[in-house]
């Protein structure tokens, strides 16, 4: 095998390594944007049910007293009142933890694939310099039965004595 073809190793497994490298490096940046991406999501959903709680709220408040219903003291309106906004934080916190549980998830992936990208260029790497070292190990010899050895041209020839 000639230099030309070692050195077109090279230059492949390099690339391989490269192309394998990026893979890993784009997709934990991917990763980074869906991550941000479901933050924002998370944050307009608890604004949108801490807004329909307090609408909800303020239309029980409105019922009560339009039937005469007392909302002060201790009783049923103050009650029910106050399990609106308990209901309404439970689901706030149960979105947030839903949506953090996700963007854990969607960045543990990244990681991975950005390891298993330096993985493979590594690999890529090893695997180019394992063929390169056998490829110039296999330049002293050729194929006509002739060894080159110390620079001089010798013809192989059963064992002579």
């Amino acid at each position: 095998m000639g230099w030309v073809m070692i050195i077109a190793m090279v230059v492949s497994s390099a690339v391989s390594a490269y192309s394998s490298y990026q893979a890993g490096v784009e997709s934990r940046k991917q990763s980074q944007r869906y991550a941000e991406a479901l933050e924002a999501d998370k944050k307009r959903r608890q604004k949108d049910i801490a807004r329909k709680t307090r609408k909800l709220a303020g239309h029980q408040k409105a019922s009560f007293l339009a039937s005469g219903i007392s909302l002060t003291g201790d009783g049923t309106a103050g009650e029910v009142l106050g399990e609106t906004y308990d209901f309404g934080m439970e689901d706030i916190k149960n979105v947030g933890e839903a949506y953090t549980n996700k963007q854990e998830q969607v960045l543990a992936e990244g990681r991975s694939d950005y390891n298993a990208g330096l993985l493979g260029a590594v690999s890529a790497g090893a695997s180019g310099v394992a063929g390169v070292a056998g490829s110039i190990g296999g330049l002293g010899s050729t194929s006509g039965g002739e060894q080159v050895v110390g620079g001089n041209s010798t013809l192989a020839s059963p064992s002579i004595k």
